[in-house]
C-alpha cells in the first residue's frame, strides 16, 4: 500500500516542508518514510536533516536517524537518533548527542530539547565545555536563550585552577558566574570555601558565601568561619563577618580569634615568601594556650607572628 517516490521528493504538512531523494508514502496511515538527504523545515527558525526519517502525519511525529542535525536559531543539536514531536515542540535523543550553543558544547547519552521554551535537558554522562570551564554531571538543564546551566545533581566544575563541587546551582556560560546551594564547595590550590549558598565569578576570581561558612587555607594554615565570607583567588584577599572566627594553626598551638569582622591581606602571593596580615576589629577576643587578649582592634602578621592591639 505504498506509493514509491523517486527524485527530488517534496512533502508539505501542517506548515512543515520535507525534502528527500526518495520516499514511501502510506496514504491510509497518513505517514511516509524518507530516504537520502532528508531535510525538514518549519518556519524560519527550525531545520532538521538526516539520512533517513519516518513521519507520522496523525501524531506529527518525525523519527530521524543517522547523521541527524537539528538547528534552532543559534543552537545546533547533533545525534544519530532523534524523535521530534511537532505537537509539543520538542525532540529527544537516546543514543548520544551534542548540543552546540555559541562557545558552549554539551554532550550526554540521552536528552531532550524544547524549541518553544529553548530548554534542554541532559542525562547520563553529561559534559559541558566552553573556553574556560569544564562541567561533568549526570543531570543538567540548560537554557539556550540565557546560556544558563542548572545543576540538579552531583557535579564537578573546573575553571582554571578553581574546582567546584555542587549538587544544586546555576552556571552562566556567558558571564562565567555561578550560584551554588546546598553546601557547595569551591577549592583553589589548597584553599576551600564552603557555605549554604556560594557565588563564584570565574572572570575575576571573586567568591562570596553565606550562612555557616567555612574558609580553610591549608597552604598558609589558617581558617575562617562566619555567616558571610568572601575570597578573591587572584589577590588572596579574604573577609568574614557575622559570628566571625579566625583560627591560625601555623604555629605549634592554634590561635583562635573572634571579632565582628576579619579582613585578610596576602602579600607576595604565589611565591615562597608569601605572608598574611589579619585585621580584626570591634570586640576582639584572642586565645591560645599561652596567651589571651582583649581589645577593640587587632592586626596579626603571620610573617613574624606579631600581634598589634589597639584600645
Amino acid at each position: 500500500d505504498a506509493q514509491v517516490l523517486n527524485g527530488n521528493v517534496h512533502f508539505r504538512h501542517q506548515g512543515a516542508y520535507l525534502y528527500c531523494d526518495s520516499a514511501h508514502f502510506y496514504e491510509q496511515s497518513n505517514s511516509f518514510e524518507a530516504f537520502g538527504h532528508v531535510r525538514m523545515i518549519q518556519g524560519d527558525t527550525l531545520s532538521l536533516t538526516s539520512n533517513y526519517a519516518y513521519y507520522d502525519g496523525n501524531d506529527q511525529l518525525a523519527q530521524a536517524r543517522y547523521n541527524v542535525v537539528l538547528k534552532h536559531r543559534k543552537s545546533t543539536l547533533y545525534t544519530d537518533s532523534l524523535d521530534y514531536d511537532r505537537l509539543y515542540n520538542f525532540g529527544n535523543f537516546f543514543e548520544g548527542g551534542k548540543l552546540v550553543d555559541g562557545n558552549s558544547t554539551l554532550t550526554s547519552d540521552w536528552g531532550e530539547y524544547h524549541t518553544d521554551t529553548k530548554q534542554a535537558m541532559f542525562y547520563y554522562d553529561v559534559q559541558l565545555r566552553d573556553k574556560k570551564m569544564y562541567l561533568t554531571t549526570d543531570s543538567l538543564f540548560y537554557d539556550t536563550q540565557t546560556s544558563i546551566a542548572h545543576i540538579v545533581g552531583p557535579s564537578e566544575i573546573t575553571s582554571g585552577t578553581s574546582h567546584i563541587y555542587s549538587e544544586n546551582g546555576y552556571y552562566n556560560t556567558k558571564t562565567e558566574r555561578s550560584e551554588l546551594y546546598g553546601r557547595s564547595v569551591i577549592s583553589d590550590q589548597g584553599r576551600t570555601l564552603v557555605g549554604d549558598s556560594v557565588y563564584h565569578n570565574a572572570s575575576d576570581g571573586t567568591n562570596y558565601a553565606y550562612n555557616n561558612v567555612v574558609y580553610n587555607d591549608t597552604v598558609n594554615k589558617n581558617m575562617m568561619t562566619g555567616d558571610y565570607c568572601e575570597y578573591n583567588d587572584s589577590t588572596g584577599y579574604a573577609m568574614a563577618t557575622q559570628k566571625a572566627v579566625t583560627i591560625d594553626y601555623s604555629q605549634q598551638d592554634s590561635l583562635f580569634m573572634h571579632a565582628d569582622t576579619f579582613k585578610i591581606y596576602t602579600f607576595n602571593i604565589r611565591t615562597d615568601s608569601v605572608y598574611r596580615k589579619i585585621h580584626a576589629y570591634n570586640k576582639v577576643r584572642a586565645y591560645r594556650n599561652d596567651i589571651q587578649a582583649v581589645c577593640d582592634s587587632l592586626v596579626y602578621n603571620t610573617k613574624d607572628s606579631c600581634m598589634t592591639m589597639n584600645r
